[in-house]
């Protein structure tokens, strides 16, 4: 997912280029140096119970027991994905990963555009 997908997502709030990252950052903490510690606190327990409400916590612990099965017997596609980032690095990993689906994407784009054409 790219930065732009995940604000049009709304996981993020904001997006700036890296050159920016700290300035930005720093404006964020002195905004928030700001708000009485009470009031950064009672928000934030207020965003923990939402993401309570919405069952994150059983996501995270779902998906943990789900890697573990995963990792004790790893698919070979697995292993080689591994392999390729132990060697050449993560971002090779991933390029081979999507090197995978790359017909599929394009399939799939092909139906998105015919969809928005109609």
């Amino acid at each position: 997912m790219s930065a732009q997908e995940a604000l049009n997502f709304g996981l993020i709030n904001k997006v700036v280029p890296k050159d920016k990252l700290e300035d930005e950052v720093s404006k964020l903490a002195n905004a928030i140096i700001k708000v009485p510690a009470m009031t950064v606190k009672m928000s934030k327990v207020s965003i923990n119970n939402m993401y309570e409400i919405m069952g994150i916590r059983q996501a995270i612990q779902q998906n943990r027991e789900l890697d573990l099965h995963v990792m004790s017997s790893p698919p070979p596609e697995l292993k080689e994905f591994f392999t390729i980032s132990e060697e050449k690095g993560l971002k090779a990993a991933l390029e081979w990963r999507d090197s995978k689906f790359a017909k599929d994407s394009e399939v799939g784009q092909n139906l998105r555009e015919r969809k928005y054409e109609e």
